[in-house]
């Protein structure tokens, strides 16, 4: 009787983003300003990760990196990583794996609502009924099913950016990447919006990188959260944050929920 064959241990998925000793400087020579240094992240499929930081310390940067909008001047990056070679972050966002939503939700003015979510499909040639069959469900989810045919001058903010989040993942983005998107709403839209995105990523399967200011939308909406120095930006302390889902509004009086703010407002230093 043979012997039986030994344990293999199944190896651990390659993680969506792997950056190792990143930097970023701007400038050269006496101009030269550091703006990261020796960022080592790993970022696991299906997580949503948030980047807390001091004003000025690289967070933008660091995700304009990530979605290759800007070139490191150190370290390296690599996304999707299934074969080990690496897929190059300009070749990633060109074949939209990688999607963006920036601070201002950016619609063009003259185009529906639904048309603004058709853009990206409509760019890449997608035929006119898949588009629309895509952005129909897409608005669907984001709660604004019945705005199809509205223009963003009959919008609130908030609903501006639900647009601007339903038009990043019109083409099913591997990874979506969010620069502040809340950052003009007022205090109570915002938690609302906080908790609509939850729902949104949690449906839609993605993986999510998000940079705030904000340290209570930071814990929420992370399963970590990564704390950056002042500038150059490092990585001070990831924060782990696990507390089950979904998560309610209540919980942001839950003492776990204020702890781990608690816990990150220590880090940054704004006790």
């Amino acid at each position: 009787m043979s012997a039986p064959a030994p344990l293999t241990e199944t190896p651990a998925p390659a993680p969506a983003v792997r950056t190792r000793g990143l930097g970023k400087t701007f400038g050269a020579g006496d101009r030269a300003v550091a703006a990261l240094r020796d960022i080592d992240l790993d970022i696991t499929r299906g997580e949503f990760v948030t980047i807390l930081g001091p004003s000025g310390c690289g967070k933008t940067t660091l995700l304009r990196i990530l979605a290759g909008l800007a070139d490191a001047t150190a370290g390296e990056v690599s996304l999707f990583d299934d074969a080990g070679a690496g897929t190059g972050v300009g070749q990633a966002t060109a074949d939209g794996r990688i999607s963006f939503v920036f601070q201002e939700p950016n619609l063009m003015p003259w185009r529906t609502v639904r048309r603004n979510v058709e853009l990206p499909l409509e760019v890449r040639k997608v035929p006119a009924a898949q588009r629309r069959a895509r952005a129909t469900d897409l608005l669907d989810m984001v709660g604004l099913g019945q705005f199809h045919d509205a223009y963003p001058r009959e919008l609130s903010g908030g609903m501006k950016q639900r647009v601007a989040i339903a038009r990043a993942l019109s083409y099913r983005p591997e990874l979506l990447m969010m620069d502040e998107p809340f950052g003009a709403l007022d205090a109570q839209t915002r938690d609302h919006m906080n908790a609509e995105l939850q729902r949104i990523w949690m449906e839609s399967g993605t993986t999510a990188l998000l940079v705030t200011h904000h340290i209570p939308e930071a814990v929420f909406l992370a399963d970590r959260v990564v704390v950056l120095t002042g500038r150059p930006g490092g990585i001070r302390e990831i924060v782990d944050v696990d507390l089950p889902r979904p998560r309610p509004l209540s919980l942001l009086e839950d003492p776990d929920f204020v702890s781990r703010v608690a816990r990150v407002r220590t880090l940054l230093g704004d006790r």
